[in-house]
């Protein structure tokens, strides 16, 4: 054996006797002698990825699993590559490494299953179906499998398909994070197929069926078939009509908030009269306890980060009212109610006015929309605060 391989194979052996006794930090420094002194030692990039991976460094993972596919060339090399390129979302390259497997070994599940999942994030749901013939025989009992075909079905638009994988991925479940996926695409495929096929949507059904989330809409519509708006009204009247119809739905659906909690400074008058109209207590995020079902109010929403943030703080049952929803509905996080979506720029200043908006709602007496509630209490009841 030449010196330097020898060299190499001492700084490898330290390394595995280090990691075998916990010393994670010294471990990667003799791997890294070892590759450095012996740049064709497969195994010291493969244990120094695996140790990057674990530790979020996904560039030095990369480069390390990159090295030792060009030394190695074999399936498990390249299934290395291809995962942590998913999880640095370069999906095209994932590809490509999993196609790399498959070439090593046909037909390979996992390989495919992975194909599946980086067509699926490319927005290409035919493929990724295609791609998941396989594992979804070989994986028949994995709620994963299911989970990600449901969401292929879901995106193509076939709601009886979807509503099947994802019972299935409920059935297999396990309680968390996989059964909340499971259940939470089962309830999309079933919202839409309570519109006849072919009908078109409004906005007011997109959100529903969607997202499983209330648009109450404001003065001068019907709380039904509504759309968005450029500019957010912002009148006391406008403010009074929403917060009405949003006391009368609660009222409707039986649910009662344990409290009202503004989001943010600006929020302070709207939720004080909200929470004189409801008949419930205003507190602070740091006043709530675990038990509690508060109501979120923010008056502007700007940026879905914020309420992101605070309902990240609030207890796990927290329901959220948003008035003006100023970002796209397709970004992701919606609150439980909205009172109307903007598409066009929010006012940089913009207040509301307390003793004005309880004026105008003094001065509104059963605020509610029959057609509203009759939508959201008989016809679409799929809420996701009511799962």
């Amino acid at each position: 054996m030449d010196d330097f391989r020898r060299e190499a194979a001492e700084h490898y052996e330290r390394a595995v006797a280090l990691e075998r006794a916990g010393r994670i930090d010294e471990a990667l420094v003799e791997y890294r002698r070892a590759a450095d002194t012996d740049p064709t030692f497969a195994a010291a990039y493969e244990a120094l990825g695996y140790h990057y991976q674990r530790r979020g460094l996904l560039a030095k993972a990369l480069d390390a699993f990159q090295t030792l596919a060009r030394l190695e060339g074999t399936y498990t090399a390249y299934f290395n590559l291809g995962y942590i390129l998913v999880e640095m979302e370069r999906y095209p390259e994932a590809i490509e490494a999993f196609r790399r497997c498959l070439e090593l070994a046909p037909e390979d599940p996992a390989a495919l299953y992975e194909i599946g999942y980086a067509c699926y994030a490319l927005g290409r749901p035919a493929e990724a179906l295609e791609a998941l013939r396989l594992p979804l025989q070989a994986y028949a009992q994995d709620a994963r499998v299911h989970n990600l075909a449901g969401a292929c079905y879901l995106d193509l638009e076939m709601w009886t398909e979807a509503e099947a994988a994802y019972s299935r991925a409920l059935e297999l479940a396990h309680p968390g994070e996989e059964a909340e996926d499971a259940q939470a695409g089962l309830w999309v495929a079933r919202r839409h197929q309570e519109f006849p096929p072919g009908t078109p949507l409004s906005l007011q059904d997109e959100l529903y069926a969607d997202a499983g989330v209330v648009l109450l809409g404001t003065a001068g519509d019907h709380g039904r078939n509504l759309s968005s708006w450029e500019t957010p009204p912002l009148s006391p009247e406008a403010l009074a009509v929403t917060l009405r119809r949003l006391e009368a739905l609660l009222l409707a659906l039986k649910v009662h908030p344990s409290a009202v909690v503004a989001v943010d400074r600006a929020s302070v008058p709207l939720s004080t009269v909200l929470g004189e109209i409801l008949s419930r207590p205003r507190k602070t995020l740091s006043q709530l306890q675990p038990q509690e079902r508060p109501l979120l109010v923010l008056f502007l929403g700007r940026q879905r980060e914020l309420l992101e943030v605070v309902l990240e703080q609030s207890p796990r049952e927290a329901l959220s009212f948003v008035y003006a929803l100023g970002w796209s509905p397709q970004d992701g996080l919606l609150p439980d109610f909205i009172g109307v979506v903007v598409q066009g720029r929010m006012p940089e200043e913009a207040s509301c006015d307390e003793e004005a908006l309880r004026a105008a709602c003094a001065r509104l007496k059963g605020g509610g929309e029959p057609e509203q509630i009759r939508y959201y209490l008989e016809e679409h009841r799929r809420l996701r605060f009511l799962e």
